[in-house]
C-alpha cells in the first residue's frame, strides 16, 4: 500500500490527477490509504480516468499485486452529468456507488435524518433478539445485553455520532429484551433500574 501511495502521489506531481481540496487554502488530497481498501479522488473526466488505470497498471507490473475491479466501486457527485458517469463506469469496470450503499453493514453516507439511516440496524437488533427470549435465562440475558447487543452497537459508533433517539431505542430494546416485554405492547413495569442490569460484573 504504501508502494501504490507513492505511485498515486507521484502522479499528483505530474498533473496526471488532481485531489480535492476541504478549502481554497489546504492541500489536495489524492487518496486515503485504510490497511488493504484504498479511496481516490480526482477529477470525473476520461483523462483522469485513463491516468488511474495506468498507475494500477503500472503498480501491478512491478509489484505483482493485482486491483480488484469486481469488489471496487466508483461514485460522482450529483451535478456529474449522466454521459460521463456511464462512460467512465464502463472504462474502469466498476460499479457505481449510490447513497444507500453500505460497507460492512455501516452506511456510506448519512442523509439529514439519522434516524432513518439507522433504522435497518434497529431492525435487525429486534429481529435478532426475538429468538432469544425464549430460552435465555436472566444471567443469559445480562450476558447477551452486555457483551452481543451493547458492542455491536460500539461498532457503529467507532464510525458515526449515533442520535440520541436511536441509543434511546436500543436501550429500550435492550430493557425489554431482559424483561420479556413483548415488543409490540412494550409498557408495564420495571423491577429493577437499568443502571443496575448494566453494572460491570
Amino acid at each position: 500500500m504504501e508502494a501504490l501511495s507513492r505511485y498515486l502521489m507521484h502522479a499528483e506531481t505530474q498533473n496526471m490527477i488532481y485531489g480535492v481540496k476541504l478549502s481554497v487554502d489546504d492541500p489536495a488530497i489524492s487518496h486515503l490509504i485504510f490497511f488493504d481498501d484504498c479511496m481516490i479522488f480526482c477529477k470525473a473526466n476520461i483523462e483522469e480516468c485513463i491516468n488511474v488505470i495506468k498507475v494500477f497498471q503500472d503498480f501491478s507490473q512491478s509489484s505483482g499485486k493485482m486491483i480488484n475491479f469486481t469488489k471496487s466501486g466508483i461514485f460522482f457527485i450529483k451535478d456529474t452529468a449522466p454521459n460521463i458517469v456511464d462512460s467512465i463506469s464502463q472504462l474502469m469496470k466498476v460499479q457505481k456507488i449510490e447513497l444507500k450503499d453500505k460497507y460492512l453493514g455501516s452506511p456510506l453516507f448519512t442523509n439529514k435524518s439519522k434516524v432513518k439511516d439507522f433504522k435497518l440496524y434497529i431492525d435487525k437488533l429486534k429481529f435478532r433478539l426475538a429468538g432469544w427470549k425464549a430460552t435465555q435465562s436472566t444471567a443469559g440475558k445480562v450476558t447477551m445485553i452486555q457483551s452481543v447487543t451493547s458492542t455491536s452497537s460500539i461498532y457503529q459508533m467507532n464510525f458515526f455520532k449515533l442520535p440520541k433517539a436511536t441509543c434511546k431505542e436500543i436501550n429500550a430494546i435492550q430493557r425489554d429484551f431482559f424483561w420479556n416485554k413483548d415488543q409490540a405492547k412494550p409498557k408495564g413495569i420495571y423491577y429493577i433500574a437499568w443502571d443496575v442490569v448494566n453494572k460491570p460484573k
